[in-house]
């Protein structure tokens, strides 16, 4: 028998002939036959259980990479605030060649600031020595006398040594800028120049992101014995 003969048979018969008598009913209906929508959808996947063990690992370990990571930062070095007071401007220094006078001191000037100078040293080191032994016989002469207070009348001794406010007047008056008028409409426009100087350590998301996520290296030894 041929398949287009087998085929024509079985779409003559009936349908409920062609099921199993177990479950098939008395009778079909074609029209209850139809197709339904593609469902683009993929089975829920089921969630892992994880060990509450392994989970308190992994925070451990990742901790473990934090603080490494911050102690490696702070041992970088850091970008330094630049001082404009002390840089030499670009166009003086190309100017230094233009500056110079090219003249030369006599021997006999040289020698005579030379001894200026050590006599200007000599000056300055005595009178620091005077001020220090001034400073120092005005404390001693004062403990002495609290000493003697003390022993004749405590009390006078306790309000001897308080601290006095009068002693040192001090007087302010400010501040020297006004404070912003609250909802100020300005004429014209303000641009802020203020330079703010902060830390800098280079690209600090890439450097700590580089740090975290960097693996863990095996030494040459276990790869030797594995």
């Amino acid at each position: 028998m041929s398949v287009w003969a087998l085929y024509s048979g079985l779409t003559r018969a009936p349908l409920w002939r062609t099921w199993s008598h177990a479950w098939a009913p008395a009778s079909v209906s074609g029209l209850g036959l139809h197709t339904s929508g593609p469902l683009a959808m993929l089975p829920g996947k089921k969630k892992k259980r994880m060990d509450p063990a392994l989970e308190k690992f992994k925070d451990e370990r990742k901790i473990k990479r934090l603080t490494k990571a911050l102690k490696k930062m702070q041992k970088k070095d850091r970008i330094l605030k630049p001082v404009l007071e002390v840089e030499v401007p670009p166009h003086l220094v190309k100017e230094k060649v233009q500056r110079d006078r090219g003249t030369e001191v006599p021997y006999e000037i040289q020698e005579e600031r030379i001894l200026l100078g050590k006599q200007w040293s000599r000056f300055c080191g005595n009178r620091n020595r005077k001020e220090v032994r001034q400073f120092d016989n005005v404390i001693l002469s004062q403990q002495k006398a609290l000493d003697v207070l003390k022993t004749l009348s405590p009390a006078l001794h306790f309000e001897a040594i308080q601290h006095d406010p009068t002693l040192l007047p001090f007087k302010a008056k400010g501040p020297v800028y006004t404070l912003p008028i609250p909802e100020y409409i300005q004429d014209g426009e303000y641009k802020d120049v203020t330079k703010e100087f902060t830390i800098k350590y280079g690209d600090m998301k890439q450097f700590m992101t580089q740090l975290i996520s960097n693996p863990r290296r095996r030494s040459k030894k276990q790869t030797d014995e594995s």
